[in-house]
């Protein structure tokens, strides 16, 4: 009888988890929402949270009013990103009251109306005016922080990346909100900013917002077992487009395929209920996703054949790099995955 370890018990439980976790809400009910957002405006968070939220009856349409008006009317401020401290100077000081609560509440009221001054925020502005727009719209929500990682991170790599997001209690259970990431994307060196909204990012499943978020306090992974801080970093990044297959299982779970240098193959397997047209795996170093050119695969000219048995879809590919680090998963035209490659020496 084989016996497993408890980390190993929770990696099982983990992915089982992974591929049993219910679709994401759909947003076409929350068109007529999005829609009339862009036309509101306002220079307080009370008046801003009334407009927003008066015409809707459930808690659900109000928060969703709330997070798409943020999404829409505030950019990522890239050059706060890279001076918090010369952004939020002198708020604290202004903060004059009699206790540290009033103190507090006096310094996260000057942020968020800085945020809608500017209209431009880092993580900690986001999440902050996205709660004060709550309380106002007496809706529970909390502001969570923890750790994140970036599709370019080396798997592994404990970059320790800190970003805060919300969580919102509904239907008399929590949800997961990360206006920031909902808003659009910045680019590796956090230079430029492209807003595009991402759906995802509204009542995440827990599971799927783990992939790259890790809360400081356990309880904000709203999971039965959090998986510890380096197994978060050691995980595939799994990419939105993922969720978007019904995968029943996958091999390997592990973030990290260890590759034989005499035996450079290595086998994917992903068992799943839709048809698969196509699929390919693309290999390359981690400098290349930051702009450095190493030594470049050409995946579309170069893909191996894969097998179909039964549900299975069975790829084996023969890394061509000893310099490449990452392996990523291409299915349907979507990109799924990131694996890390160690090369065994």
């Amino acid at each position: 009888m084989k016996t497993y370890r408890p980390k190993q018990i929770i990696l099982i439980i983990f992915f089982a988890s992974l591929f049993k976790a219910d679709a994401q809400l759909q947003n076409t009910a929350f068109a007529s929402i999005d829609k009339r957002v862009k036309t509101i405006s306002a220079l307080s968070p009370d008046t801003l949270a009334y407009k927003l939220t008066r015409p809707y009856k459930t808690e659900t349409e109000k928060v969703r009013a709330l997070f798409r008006w943020i999404t829409e009317n505030i950019a990522y401020d890239v050059q706060g990103y890279h001076n918090v401290t010369g952004i939020y100077a002198g708020l604290w000081e202004l903060a004059e009251s009699s206790g540290a609560d009033d103190i507090y509440n006096e310094y996260n009221n000057r942020i968020v109306a800085k945020v809608l001054k500017e209209k431009k925020a880092v993580c900690d502005g986001y999440s902050r005016l996205f709660k004060t727009l709550c309380d106002y719209a007496k809706i529970k929500c909390e502001i969570v922080t923890g750790y994140i990682r970036w599709s370019t991170d080396p798997i592994g790599a404990m970059t320790n990346r800190e970003h805060a997001w919300n969580a919102v209690f509904i239907n008399n259970s929590w949800k997961l909100i990360d206006v920031t990431w909902a808003s659009g994307y910045a680019n590796h060196e956090v230079t430029q900013f492209t807003k595009l909204y991402n759906d995802f990012y509204f009542f995440t499943n827990p599971i799927h917002f783990f992939n790259d978020h890790y809360p400081a306090d356990n309880k904000w992974s709203l999971m039965p077992i959090t998986p510890t801080l380096y197994q978060f970093y050691n995980f595939p990044f799994y990419y939105p487009e993922f969720y978007k297959f019904k995968i029943i299982s996958l091999k390997p779970i592990t973030g990290y395929i260890d590759v034989p240098v005499k035996n450079k193959v290595v086998q994917i397997e992903l068992e799943l209920e839709e048809k698969v047209k196509d699929m390919y795996v693309y290999e390359y170093s981690e400098q290349d996703s930051v702009g450095n050119d190493v030594e470049n695969t050409d995946w579309s000219t170069t893909k191996p054949q894969f097998r179909i048995d039964k549900k299975k879809i069975i790829y084996s590919y023969e890394v061509r790099s000893d310099k490449s680090d990452k392996l990523s998963v291409i299915l349907n035209d979507e990109l799924i995955l990131t694996y890390g490659v160690r090369i065994l020496r």
